[in-house]
């Protein structure tokens, strides 16, 4: 498909990108989970988690953690990478599949979509590990194939989104507003004033009525602009980052999750050429090491930090998709 056609170079080099902001900033963290009291164990019907009559002790967990957060290095530095990546995702989806289980979704579900999808790909034949022993180009077919995938389910993912606010939001009446009901929850009930959640309650009622009918439309026309064109589906990838940083500014919500799956779209080429293997490979080992001995930082330290990723990196990514 034109449309998301990348050189197959620069999915290896978005490979090292995507390692390194998972394990930074999205770090997989399920130790946690063994220490919820058993009575809170309410998974959902289709999840690992529901052939279990409860969670698992605790160091299952722990194991589970290190695990995830090991085999995520492998994949960044290009260590039988297909391996690696099958056992990353395998562990993830375990993981998130218990986390899920006290009645929330967890949305950086949505990073094992890029991983499932670079399979088909390429994305380790190149400043990996593997390429020091199989000296092969990647192929551009199977690098069309894997972004292909990914496109069809971002733009599936955005429709059921979408079409869920379309016959809530769209009502024409401007004394209702869902954007509202959203910054009310994330203000009252959370807690959230960073940025301009807090200044937005001066803002009248009426003027939120056209950010209710922009977000669905947006969200409904992903298929849309993958269908037509290259530049028409970077521009909707770029009006999505603009739209994700209205969330961090006035929701509070930071959806880096999709930071790695916009950016798959881009060049990353010029990555590439920075790109020293071994000196890439001891920095990605040591944020490893980094990530298994700190302890789980506080929810609102995490809050707090993926805020300010958010303020800054959606910007960036925007820029990067029409680099």
């Amino acid at each position: 498909m034109r449309s998301v056609r990348v050189d197959a170079d620069s999915l290896c080099a978005f490979r090292w990108f995507f390692g390194i902001f998972v394990l930074v900033v999205l770090t997989p963290r399920f130790a946690w989970i063994g220490e919820v009291p058993r009575a809170f164990f309410l998974p959902p019907l289709l999840s690992v988690a529901n052939l279990f009559a409860g969670f698992p002790p605790p160091t299952f967990f722990k194991v589970l953690e290190v695990a995830t957060i090991i085999s995520l290095g492998l994949v960044t530095i290009g260590c039988d990478t297909r391996t690696s990546s099958v056992m990353f995702l395998l562990c993830d989806l375990v993981g998130k599949s218990f986390a899920s289980s006290f009645g929330k979704n967890d949305n950086n579900a949505i990073i094992d979509f890029v991983v499932l999808a670079m399979l088909f790909s390429d994305w380790g034949a190149k400043w990996s590990i593997d390429s020091l022993y199989q000296n092969a180009p990647p192929k551009q077919e199977k690098s069309s194939r894997a972004l292909s995938l990914l496109a069809v389910i971002l733009a599936f993912g955005m429709v059921t989104a979408g079409f869920e606010k379309a016959i809530k939001w769209i009502d024409f009446d401007t004394n209702t507003s869902g954007v509202v009901w959203w910054w009310s929850m994330v203000t009252s009930d959370l807690g959230y004033h960073h940025f301009l959640a807090g200044p937005a309650t001066n803002v009248p009622l009426p003027y939120w009525e056209p950010a209710d009918y922009a977000a669905p439309a947006f969200e409904l026309t992903g298929f849309l602009a993958l269908l037509v064109s290259r530049r028409a589906w970077l521009t909707w990838l770029a009006v999505a980052c603009v739209f994700h940083w209205g969330n961090v500014l006035l929701l509070n919500i930071p959806f880096l999750a999709h930071v790695p799956i916009y950016l798959a779209f881009a060049n990353w080429n010029w990555l590439g050429r920075f790109i020293r293997l071994k000196a890439a490979a001891w920095l990605v080992a040591a944020i490893v090491v980094m990530q298994l001995a700190l302890p789980r930082p506080a929810w609102d330290t995490i809050l707090e930090f993926h805020l300010w990723i958010g303020l800054i990196g959606w910007p960036v990514a925007c820029m990067a998709l029409w680099r």
